[in-house]
C-alpha cells in the first residue's frame, strides 16, 4: 500500500514538472507563435472587403494596387460582376475588365492590374454586350464586313461572344470613345499584346477555337 501511495505521487510531481516546463514555453514563446498564427490566418474580413471594392470600382491606371499580402496568398479575390453573379479568381488567374463608362480594357492577374488600354467600344445603336464570358475563339487576321462595310486584315481578333471581340482598329484614332458596330477597338499594338496575353495561347492556326471554360475571363460592364 505504501509503494502504491508512492508511485502515484511520483507521477503526479512529474505531471506537475511537465505543466510548468509547457507553461514557460508557451509563455516565452508568445511573440512568435502570434507571428506565425499572423502569417498562416485568412484574410481579414477587412482586407477581403477592400479587394473586392477595388475590383468592383475598376483600378484606374495611377491608383494604388490593393493589398496583396495574405488575401491573395490563400484567399480568392471575390469578383461582383454587373450582372449580379460573382466569380472566384484564384491570386495569379488572369481575367479582362471592360468598363465601358471609361472606355477602359484592364488586364489583370488575380487583383493586380497589369495593363490598361484606352478603347472604343459599341456605339449607342449598335452596344456592346455587358456580362461575363471568357475568350472562345482567336484569329490572327480577317476580313470584318456588314450592311455598308467592308474591312480587310483585321488583326488579332479575340471573340468572347457570338460577333463581339476585341480587335485592332487601323481605320480611326478616335479612342476613348464609343466607335463600334459592338466590338471592342484597340490599336494595333494594344490588340496585339492582349492577344498574345490571353490563354490559351494561339496554335497558329487561321481560327483557333478555344475549348468552353478555357478561355480568359472577361467582365463587361457600364
Amino acid at each position: 500500500m505504501v509503494k502504491k501511495s508512492f508511485w502515484l505521487k511520483s507521477q503526479l510531481i512529474l505531471l506537475a514538472i511537465g505543466l510548468g516546463a509547457l507553461s514557460w514555453f508557451l509563455l516565452g514563446n508568445k511573440s512568435a507563435l502570434a507571428s506565425q498564427a499572423d502569417f498562416f490566418s485568412p484574410a481579414t474580413e477587412a482586407e477581403n472587403r477592400t479587394v473586392i471594392d477595388v475590383i468592383r470600382m475598376g483600378l484606374q491606371r495611377n491608383a494604388p494596387a490593393p493589398p496583396l499580402g495574405k488575401a491573395s496568398m490563400s484567399v480568392p479575390v471575390i469578383l461582383a460582376e454587373a450582372n449580379g453573379e460573382s466569380h472566384l479568381i484564384g491570386p495569379n488567374e488572369k481575367w479582362i475588365d471592360v468598363d465601358l463608362s471609361e472606355q477602359k480594357v484592364t488586364a489583370f492577374e488575380g487583383s493586380q492590374a497589369i495593363r490598361t488600354f484606352i478603347i472604343s467600344s459599341g456605339l449607342p445603336g449598335t452596344p456592346t454586350v455587358t456580362g461575363t464570358f471568357r475568350i472562345r475563339a482567336k484569329v490572327r487576321s480577317q476580313t470584318m464586313s456588314g450592311p455598308g462595310y467592308s474591312l480587310p486584315n483585321v488583326e488579332w481578333v479575340q471573340y468572347f461572344f457570338s460577333d463581339y471581340a476585341f480587335h485592332g482598329a487601323y481605320w480611326h484614332n478616335n479612342f476613348g470613345n464609343p466607335m463600334s458596330r459592338g466590338c471592342i477597338n484597340m490599336t494595333n499594338e494594344d490588340a496585339k499584346w492582349l492577344f498574345d496575353w490571353t490563354g490559351p495561347e494561339w496554335n497558329g492556326t487561321p481560327w483557333m477555337h478555344v475549348p468552353a471554360g478555357e478561355g480568359t475571363l472577361v467582365v463587361v460592364r457600364n
